[in-house]
């Protein structure tokens, strides 16, 4: 069994929320009941055959890809499926966690599954690019022998992960003064006198996404009345070759009969391969991909020029200015495209969880 926290902290910090872009409802969408967790049953989405492999493996705790709350309920019916597995989720405690564009910006993340499966290799850079929330670091002064307890709950909270490394800190030991007023609680001294005591400085690296539950966990641990937290801005990181789909500059060409047909290998056969109007180009150099519902990324796509786009959830209006435009389209289902990449992400994160010895099952839900 595994803390609820310490799940959520480790699904965070192998796909940062920071990367989700603001409209995106990435994060915990039914908190639960808090209990140690036995089992993570992993989901592309929250659908009926999902809802009871939840049940049926018992699972504390969903992984989504698609976050299942997109938008406000405004009313609830029991005629409502949709409602009706919420709230049983909701009742049974189960927590669940969705990862959505934050999976999908991060590198490597959905895109890079595709490019390994379809064996494209060559320099890529994001479609859309993503700048990352702002990220500060929160610094307390602490007595030594409190230290271990505040620094534990800061990183139960979510703090001190910096990129692949979590429980991130730096302290200096140093001396603090204070005298007390009338009504106060000191943790050492007496009113009215100057104490003079060693005291630890605590740093911790926090993004925006967790500042709030950090600071809260800060004070909920320290043994002082009124603890000292600051927090400093950190001034923007260098721009990371992070954000939505990849536009690929292959090292080797591919022609787009055979692009196709791995295509179909990879996404069972439910491709659908639409050539440009007018001079067709007999190799790939340059492509453009994205996967899940690739449509809003068109501007930037046209902007990019590839030879040949690869999504799902295109119109046919959206397909035809891709062939006038010179470019192929290539649309791959949006489920069987994203789950793909979901469930081979899914294993790398099962690996990670393995190397941690977090002590809960991961399961995928083709696996049960």
């Amino acid at each position: 069994m595994e803390e609820l926290e310490t799940l959520v902290t480790f699904f965070d910090s192998f796909c940062p929320p920071s990367l989700a872009f603001p409209e995106d409802p990435t994060g915990i969408h039914i908190s639960g009941s808090g209990k140690p967790i036995g089992k993570v049953l992993a989901a592309l989405e929250l659908n009926p055959a999902v809802f009871q492999k939840t049940l049926a493996l018992d699972a504390g705790f969903l992984f989504l890809h698609h976050p299942p709350l997109w938008e406000p309920l405004n009313r609830l019916s029991r005629k409502d499926l949709w409602t009706n597995m919420l709230c049983e989720l909701y009742h049974r405690g189960v927590c669940v966690l969705a990862h959505h564009t934050n999976l999908d910006c991060q590198k490597p993340g959905m895109s890079e599954q595709w490019m390994e499966g379809l064996a494209l290799a060559g320099p890529s850079s994001p479609l859309l690019p993503r700048t990352a929330a702002p990220e500060y670091t929160v610094v307390t002064f602490t007595p030594p022998g409190a230290l271990d307890k505040i620094r534990d709950g800061a990183f139960k909270a979510g703090g001190g992960t910096i990129g692949r490394y979590r429980e991130c800190s730096f302290s200096t030991p140093g001396t603090g003064t204070y005298t007390p007023q009338s009504g106060a609680l000191p943790y050492r001294g007496n009113v009215g006198q100057r104490e003079t005591i060693p005291e630890v400085r605590l740093e911790i690296h926090v993004d925006s996404s967790r500042l709030a539950r950090v600071v809260t966990a800060l004070h909920n641990a320290h043994p002082y009345e009124n603890p000292v937290i600051d927090v400093y801005p950190l001034p923007p990181a260098t721009p990371s070759l992070t954000g939505l789909g990849r536009l690929i500059h292959l090292t080797e060409a591919i022609d787009s009969e055979t692009l196709f047909n791995r295509a179909q290998e990879l996404f069972s056969h439910q491709c659908r391969l639409d050539a440009p109007y007018g001079e067709i180009p007999a190799v790939l150099r340059k492509i453009a991909l994205c996967p899940g519902s690739g449509s809003s990324l068109l501007p930037a796509v046209l902007d990019s020029d590839p030879q040949i786009y690869l999504t799902g959830d295109l119109s046919h209006h959206q397909v035809e200015k891709l062939r006038l435009n010179g470019i192929f389209s290539l649309q791959v289902p949006h489920g069987p495209g994203e789950r793909y990449a979901f469930r081979k992400i899914f294993h790398r994160i099962r690996e990670q969880a393995c190397r941690e010895q977090l002590k809960a099952e991961l399961v995928f839900e083709d696996e049960c």
